[in-house]
């Protein structure tokens, strides 16, 4: 079954597909490559909502993909979802910055399909995108900063 790690973005800036290949290829260090599949509606420049890159490890059959959506609705909601789970333990300043999210990019992943190379290479990918997007990171166990330092438990 999948899961989901959403990063709560202020920044509404997209992730460049090509730009996001390039740095998990450099965050890859096993001999056998990676491959990448562009996602429907993602350009080398950006992407509209949908997924933005498909990143298959070697000899997995589920790849990792990067999605991103903007859609106002589907944001609002996100973040709404994301007030209520953290509920009391949100400060101020964490709910200001949640309710300041302008997009949600959302990282899909099979946890069974993951060795300690593929955990890594998630939580290197997942930390890039939180600093380049100026990011919260809502995980199932809670909310992270861009350095993946815990900041809450869920």
């Amino acid at each position: 079954m999948s899961q989901f790690t959403n990063i709560l973005c202020r920044s509404g800036d997209a992730p460049a597909r090509a730009a996001l290949a390039d740095f998990a290829e450099e965050s890859w260090y096993e001999d056998e490559p990676l491959e990448f599949a562009p996602g429907r509606g993602a350009t080398d420049q950006g992407g509209t909502d949908g997924t933005v890159l498909e990143i298959r490890l070697p000899g997995r059959d589920r790849p990792v993909v990067v999605r991103r959506d903007t859609a106002a609705d589907a944001v609002a909601e996100l973040v709404r979802e994301a007030v209520e789970e953290l509920g009391g333990n949100l400060t101020d300043d964490l709910r200001t910055a949640i309710e300041g999210t302008r997009q949600v990019i959302g990282i899909e992943f099979f946890p069974e399909t993951l060795d300690e190379d593929g955990w890594e290479l998630l939580d290197t990918i997942t930390a890039h995108l939180a600093r380049e997007l100026d990011g919260l990171v809502m995980a199932d166990d809670g909310l992270y900063d861009r350095e993946l330092e815990k900041l809450l438990d869920r």
